[in-house]
C-alpha cells in the first residue's frame, strides 16, 4: 500500500511541476497587459524610431544648406537644437554653439531669441551633468525681459536642473534640502503664470516632487488625464504630463493607474526617440519589485544603451545602481528553469520505473490468489474421498473446512488489500493519462495556433500568447480539480478521517465537499502527506503554496 501512495506521489508531483507558473503576478500588471505588450512592440521596433529621427534631422541638414538669409538660417539651426537635444548630446551641443555664433554674427539683442539659445545650452549641460556649465548659461538670460512664455521656459529649465542636481545630491540631507527648495520656488513661479499647455505637470510636480501641502483638485487631476488620452501623437510634453500624472497615482496608492500612465510616459519617449528614459527606468524597477525578471532586465538593457548612447550621466548613474541586482536575479532565473527541466526529466523516469514496478506487484498478487485457489481445489478432493469413513470423514471435513474458513479470510484480506491498491492505482493512472492527454491535446493546439500565426508572420501576436500567464493558469486550475476528485474517490473515507484528526472550527462539512468535489488548502495538504510526502518544501512545490502556508495549516 505505501509503495502505490509513493507511485501516487510522484505522479503528482510531476504533474504540479509542469503545470508551475514562474512568473509572479500582479492585479496592476494584469489590467495593463496590452499596453505593456505595446510598449514591448515599441521598444523592439528601436532602430525603426532612429530611422525616422534621422530623416527629420536629414531634411532639417538639408534646409540649413539650402537657406541663404541669416534669419532663415537661425531659425532651422534652433530647430535641429530642438531635434537634437533629448537625442544626441554632442550634436545638440554643437548647435546650441553655432546658434549663438548666428545670433553674435547678426548682432541680434532679442532677448527671446538669446534666452532660447542659453536654454537649450543650459538643458544640454545638465544632462550630461555638468551642473556650473548649466547655471552659468543662465546667468546670461535677462528674466525681466523675457516675454511670458519664455518665462515658462526659464523657470522650467531651472526646475529641471534642480530636479536633476537633486538626484547626485540625495544622499547628502542639507544640500537636497536646498535644491528641493530652489526647486519649489521656481514651480511657485510657474504656477503664478497659471495653467498652459507647456505647464500642465507643475501642479502634480509640486505635490508629488517637492511634497507641497497644497493637493491638486480632482478637475486638475481630470483636465490632465483627458489631455494626456486624447493625444495620439507622441511628443515630449505629453511624456512628462503622462509621467507626473503616474507620480501622482503612485502617491495615491493607485497602482493601476500609476503603471498606466508610467507605459505611456514611456511610450511617449521611445516613439520620439527620447533618450530621457526616466519614465522607462522607473516602470522596470516597477516590475522588478513585482516578478516580471525579464521585462524589467530588457527595459534596462534598452535604458543603459540609451543612456551610454546620448552620454546622460544622470541616467547612467541612476541605472547603475540598480542594474547589476536586476541582470544578477534574470541569470539566477534563468538557471532556476534549467534546474527545473532536469527536475521534470528525472521525475518522468522515475513515474516509468514505478509504473513497471507496479504491474510486477499486481503479477505477483495475482499469481499469490491462483496459488490459494489451487489450494482449495486440492481440499475438496481430499474432503471426497474421507466420506469413506464416516468418523474419519466428520472428523477431516472439520479439518478441512478450518483450513477453507482460513484460505477464504486470507483469500478476502489479499481481495481486500487487492481491491484497496487497483482503486489507488486506476484513480493514479486515470488522473496521470487524462492530465496526460488534455496536456497533449492543448499543447498540439497551442503548436498549430503559434505556426498559424508565424507563418502568417503576426511575431507580436505569437509573443503576447507565449507571455500570456492564462495559460498556465488554466492547467494550475485543472491539476487541482483532477487531484480532488481523484482524492474523494479513491479514499471514500477521506473526509471523516481528517474532521477526526482536526479542532471543532476546523471540520469540514461532508455534504459542501461532496457537493462540490472541492478540497480546501489545508485539507490538500493532509492528503498530500498521506501520500507519503513529508517535507514542507516538496509539499509547497507540489500545491504551489509558500512553505509558510504548509506550516500553517499542518495537522
Amino acid at each position: 500500500m505505501k509503495r502505490f501512495r509513493n507511485i501516487f506521489s510522484l505522479a503528482v508531483m510531476l504533474s504540479l511541476i509542469i503545470a508551475i507558473d514562474l512568473s509572479a503576478s500582479n492585479n496592476a500588471i494584469k489590467e495593463n497587459r496590452e499596453l505593456m505588450h505595446r510598449l514591448d512592440t515599441v521598444v523592439r521596433n528601436h532602430q525603426h524610431y532612429i530611422s525616422i529621427k534621422e530623416h527629420e534631422i536629414s531634411g532639417l541638414r538639408e534646409s540649413l544648406a539650402k537657406a541663404k538669409k541669416e534669419s532663415d538660417k537661425i531659425g532651422v539651426i534652433r530647430m535641429l537644437c530642438d531635434a537634437y537635444l533629448v537625442y544626441n548630446a554632442d550634436s545638440a551641443l554643437y548647435y546650441a554653439s553655432l546658434y549663438g555664433d548666428m545670433l553674435s554674427r547678426v548682432n541680434s539683442e532679442d532677448m527671446n531669441e538669446i534666452a532660447e539659445w542659453r536654454l537649450n545650452e543650459a538643458n544640454i549641460y545638465a544632462i550630461m551633468g555638468l551642473f556650473d556649465d548649466a547655471e552659468k548659461s543662465m546667468t546670461h538670460i535677462d528674466v525681466s525681459r523675457l516675454d511670458r512664455d519664455m518665462k515658462i521656459r526659464y523657470f522650467q529649465t531651472m526646475e529641471y536642473i534642480y530636479s536633476l542636481q537633486w538626484l547626485y545630491a540625495s544622499h547628502t540631507k542639507s544640500k537636497s534640502e536646498e535644491l528641493d527648495r530652489k526647486g519649489l520656488a521656481m514651480i511657485d513661479s510657474l504656477k503664478s503664470y497659471g495653467v498652459t499647455s507647456e505647464n500642465l505637470w507643475v501642479g502634480l510636480a509640486a505635490y508629488v516632487r517637492y511634497r507641497s501641502k497644497h493637493k491638486p483638485a480632482d478637475e486638475e487631476i481630470a483636465y490632465i488625464r483627458k489631455q494626456v488620452d486624447s493625444n495620439k501623437v507622441s511628443s515630449r510634453r505629453n511624456a512628462i504630463n503622462a509621467y507626473w500624472l503616474s507620480r501622482y497615482y503612485e502617491k495615491m496608492g493607485d497602482d493601476t493607474n500609476m503603471m498606466k500612465y508610467l507605459i505611456v510616459a514611456a511610450i511617449n519617449d521611445a516613439e520620439i526617440e527620447n533618450r530621457e528614459v526616466a519614465a522607462l527606468q522607473d516602470l522596470a524597477i516597477y516590475l522588478y519589485r513585482h516578478g516580471d525578471v525579464k521585462r524589467a532586465y530588457d527595459y534596462l538593457s534598452y535604458c543603459s544603451d540609451i543612456a551610454n548612447a546620448y552620454q546622460n550621466r544622470n541616467r547612467m548613474v541612476s541605472i547603475s545602481n540598480v542594474f547589476p541586482e536586476v541582470r544578477n536575479a534574470y541569470k539566477n532565473d534563468i538557471d532556476r528553469r534549467d534546474r527545473q527541466l532536469v527536475a521534470v526529466t528525472v521525475l518522468m523516469a522515475l513515474l516509468l520505473v514505478a509504473l513497471i514496478m507496479s504491474l510486477v506487484f499486481l503479477a505477483l498478487k495475482i499469481r499469490k490468489v491462483r496459488k490459494t485457489q489451487k489450494e482449495v481445489e486440492s481440499l475438496n478432493k481430499q474432503l471426497h474421498a474421507a466420506v469413506l469413513s464416516r468418523d474419519d470423514a466428520i472428523s477431516e471435513l472439520r479439518h478441512i473446512n478450518e483450513k477453507v474458513e482460513e484460505n477464504n479470510r486470507t483469500l478476502e484480506e489479499a481481495n481486500s488489500r487487492l481491491t484497496e491498491a487497483n482503486g489507488v492505482i486506476r484513480g493514479m493512472l486515470a488522473m496521470a493519462f487524462r492530465l496526460n492527454s488534455d496536456y497533449i491535446a492543448d499543447f498540439d493546439t497551442f503548436r498549430k495556433k503559434m505556426l498559424r500565426k508565424f507563418r502568417l508572420k503576426k511575431f507580436d501576436e505569437a509573443k503576447m500568447d507565449l507571455d500570456d500567464p492564462l495559460i498556465i493558469d488554466s492547467m494550475h486550475e485543472i491539476f487541482n480539480r483532477e487531484l480532488d476528485n481523484t482524492i474523494l474517490s479513491v479514499f471514500p473515507n477521506f473526509v471523516t478521517e481528517y474532521n477526526a484528526l482536526v479542532s471543532e472550527e476546523s471540520k469540514a462539512d461532508s455534504e459542501a465537499i461532496e457537493k462540490s468535489k472541492t478540497l480546501t488548502t489545508k485539507m490538500r495538504i493532509y492528503a498530500i502527506r498521506r501520500l507519503g510526502v513529508d517535507k514542507s518544501a516538496d509539499i509547497a512545490r507540489m500545491l504551489n503554496i509558500s512553505i509558510r502556508t504548509v506550516y500553517n495549516n499542518k495537522i
